[in-house]
């Protein structure tokens, strides 16, 4: 129903699966393909899912096939790096080639920096600015 509310409106609803092993547990959604499963049965332009990278790469890792087995009901992505969930190049997940592949889609659409720095004040900008530049020098 809520699809139907907003899709006349121009308005996306994204769906965030959250991670039970270090956040949340118990939450019904936990991965993005659990969520893919959910924007595909409710079939509305209005409702898609939110890929957090960081939620992802703790529940089930594997990150660029469930992008690209889930891609048609994205909607948003967030990235942060695991472990910490701070800025890319901290922890595991390999931004730079989740750059490349988001590139080679043409996506358009906002990444959402849902991270901490790791480090304070000015310098831990610094270091974030050159994170991003980093994994996207063009």
């Amino acid at each position: 129903r809520a699809g139907d509310i907003v899709t006349p409106h121009g308005l996306v609803l994204v769906m965030e699966p959250l991670n039970t092993r270090t956040n949340h547990p118990g939450v019904l959604m936990r991965t993005i393909s659990e969520g893919y499963a959910v924007a595909r049965g409710v079939n509305s332009p209005g409702v898609k899912v939110l890929a957090d990278l960081y939620h992802e790469q703790i529940q089930s890792g594997d990150l660029i096939p469930t992008l690209d087995l889930c891609w048609s009901e994205i909607g948003y992505i967030q990235f942060g790096d695991n472990p910490g969930r701070k800025e890319p190049g901290t922890g595991e997940v390999n931004f730079g080639t989740i750059a490349r592949w988001l590139k080679a889609r043409d996506y358009q659409g906002v990444i959402g920096m849902e991270h901490g720095n790791s480090l304070a004040g000015r310098p831990g900008e610094e270091k974030l600015l050159a994170a991003y530049r980093a994994i996207d020098p063009a």
